[in-house]
């Protein structure tokens, strides 16, 4: 076996204890009997000049998670980062993501006379009443039916010549895209 290979394991090894570690953190979270103030904790996270290494360990709450990590063998700096990766993973539970049907409806409702479209991948697809209207403006597209709700798309690099259509005529539109957290979000400088 190389190096190249040794070093492929050893990095694998790695992640999955740290995997491992962090799922076994977050499990004595949820079950221990100071759950609510560790998440309470987490979510605001410490002092922004002091960091997890450095804030006081003074509540039990603290107490019994700082041992927690530390029985696990994070030390310092790795301490610090295992806990900013607990916290990431409390939020997360916390804070849902949203769907990309919730962000569209929320977009269609805050903008009912917006044409409203939706990144998937290399696609833009429009719904309901959008779709509807784009499909009457435009005849190249055509409205799918087969699905519950109307439908219509096209490849992502026709998105601003389909635009420029639009406003033309006067539409405002609206963008959906993922952001760099991997969340839908209407993408506001997107709009005409």
């Amino acid at each position: 076996m190389n190096t190249s290979q040794n070093n492929e394991q050893r990095q694998k090894a790695e992640e999955l204890r740290h995997n491992r570690d962090l799922f076994l953190i977050v499990s004595f979270i949820y079950r221990s009997e100071h759950c609510d103030d560790i998440i309470e904790w987490l979510i605001q996270g410490p002092p922004v000049d002091q960091g997890f290494m450095w804030c006081k360990y003074d509540t039990p709450a603290k107490i019994a998670l700082q041992n927690v990590v530390a029985d696990m063998g994070y030390d310092s700096s790795a301490f610090g980062w295992m806990m900013r990766c607990v916290q990431r993973e409390i939020r997360l539970d916390k804070n849902p993501k949203k769907t990309l049907k919730q962000v569209y409806t929320e977009t269609q409702q805050q903008f009912p006379h917006a044409i409203v479209f939706a990144n998937i991948g290399k696609f833009y697809e429009l719904f309901e009443q959008s779709a509807k209207t784009i499909v009457e403006m435009i005849p190249e597209l055509t409205l799918d039916q087969t699905r519950p709700q109307p439908s219509t798309g096209f490849p992502r690099e026709q998105l601003q010549h389909y635009r420029n259509i639009l406003e033309d005529q006067g539409y405002l539109t609206k963008v959906i895209e993922k952001d760099f957290n991997d969340e839908y979000k209407c993408n506001e400088s997107a709009n005409i």
